[in-house]
Formats: structure tokens, sequence, C-alpha cells
């Protein structure tokens, strides 16, 4: 069959299969095949909502992810460090106890009650938030506070002074999650002072995302 005899039967077919056609003719080879399906595929008139609104919504979408990215493997690094330090807690105040049943001598609780004196804090759960049984840990859970309060600046900074939004109603709407996550760590975040060269380069690629939906 003649290539125009078999372009005439294209007329009445679906963009679906219009598309597989213009996609085998693309895997043989056949650029002119696959140009004239495309071209002559079928026009079709349609009322849509203004684009401007799918365009930011997709793009505070597209902040919204970035920020969860970002900041998504620092709450869980907070968590984790948690879990870790009352594990230790719970493993020193044994090894205490054991050493001082040897030595014949009460744990300090015991001493605390007979004295009548309100038990003093000591580590992970029982001391104030951001206290650490190992100092090492401190340091860790320092570094990702610095990293999430530097990120969360970033997606404000964009989310205002580019995007024109609030960034609260934004994470309230799309990310309410974020917050309850954030929540216990709220003291430890209110120490961290974050980093201006690292804020720079989250307004630099929250930036970028907004973009690349409202050029």
């Amino acid at each position: 069959m003649r290539r125009g005899e078999v372009r005439k039967l294209y007329q009445g077919t679906s963009g679906a299969e219009r598309f597989r056609l213009a996609l085998a003719a693309d895997a043989r080879g056949d650029e002119a095949e696959r140009r004239h399906l495309v071209s002559t595929c079928r026009t079709m008139v349609a009322r849509v909502k203004d684009p401007s609104f799918a365009h930011h919504f997709q793009g505070t979408l597209g902040l919204v992810h970035a920020l969860l990215v970002g900041v998504g493997p620092m709450i869980g690094w907070l968590e984790l460090l948690q879990m870790i330090d009352q594990q230790v807690e719970a493993s020193m105040d044994a090894l205490l106890e054991g050493a001082l049943d040897l030595l014949g001598s009460p744990p300090p609780e015991k001493k605390e009650r007979a004295s009548a004196q309100p038990p003093k804090p000591r580590f992970g759960r029982s001391a104030p938030d951001g206290a650490q049984t190992l100092p090492i840990l401190s340091a860790a859970r320092a570094y990702a506070a610095r990293e999430i309060r530097s990120a969360l600046e970033g997606f404000g900074r964009v989310c205002r002074e580019v995007a024109d939004l609030d960034p609260d109603a934004v994470i309230a709407v799309f990310a309410p999650f974020l917050t309850e996550h954030l929540a216990p760590f709220q003291a430890l975040m209110g120490q961290a002072e974050p980093d201006p060269d690292a804020i720079g380069v989250c307004v630099e690629a929250f930036a970028a995302v907004w973009e690349v939906w409202l050029k």
C-alpha cells in the first residue's frame, strides 16, 4: 500500500492510536511519517480555568515538595538521635544502679526520696529539651536543627518575597504534618542559629523551583 493511501487511514484515528503509530514510526527511524502523524493530529477547542491559577498551584506544590525533601531527613535524624539518647540514658542508669548495688549504696533516687527533696533532673528524658547523655549527640542535634532552620528561613523568604505567599499558610494547607513533627523540637530549634550561607543556597534553590512554573 502506498504511503498516501496509508495516511488517509490516519484521519479517523484517536489521539491514543496516533501516538502509538508515531512512536512506532520513530522507533523504526521513519522521521517523515512521525512528523506527519504529529502535524496532522486534530486540534480541539476547550474551556479551561485560568492557567495562572494552575501554575501558582503547581509552583506552590513544588516549593513544599522541595522543603520536605530538604528537612525530612533532618527531622528523621532528630527523632533517631532522641531515641538513641533515651536508650543510652536507660543503659547508663542501669549501669549506675548496678554499680551502687555492688557498693551497698542506694541509688540517687532513693536518697532523694528519703530526704524528701524533689528529684534533680539528670540526662535524656528527665533533662530539659536539648540536654543529652552524650555530647556528640548534642552536637548532631544542633547541626540538624541549624539545617532545618536554614531551610525554613529560605522557604519563608521565597514565599514572601518571590511568590507573594504566606509561608505559614502554605505549610498549614500542604504539609500540616510538618508542624506536628517539629513540635517536640521547638526549644532546640529556638536555640539554633541558622547559617547565612546555607540560607542563601536555600533561597536560590527554592526560587529556581518557583521559576519553573512562573517564568
